[in-house]
């Protein structure tokens, strides 16, 4: 069954993206972000995805960065390399909230 309640959330005018945490795969074999019909982007951000997955285990963190005027970038940072790794980078511009008439 389809929750309405959170569809108008998805779609109200200012909401730009939705973070979730606790995820069971990885980085590596998935996609982990997308934007749906209303423009909102939807980002698995766990705090440490330390999660095995078959014989893989990658532990990883994610940073979010807002700024008003570069927009929305999300950096993963591999526990084990010490890195950050650009190939999951995730960027997006943040949409103004008040529309000017």
């Amino acid at each position: 069954m389809k929750n309405r309640s959170f569809d108008c959330v998805l779609a109200h005018e200012n909401v730009r993206a939705v973070f979730s945490g606790h995820t069971h795969f990885d980085l590596d074999e998935v996609v982990s972000v997308v934007e749906d019909g209303n423009g909102v982007y939807h980002i698995h951000i766990p705090g440490v995805e330390r999660t095995k997955v078959g014989s893989k285990h990658t532990p990883r963190f994610r940073l979010v960065t807002i700024d008003p005027e570069d927009g929305v970038l999300v950096q993963t940072y591999n526990v084990l390399t010490g890195l950050v790794e650009d190939r999951h980078e995730v960027r997006f511009p943040l949409r103004a909230a008040v529309r000017e008439e």
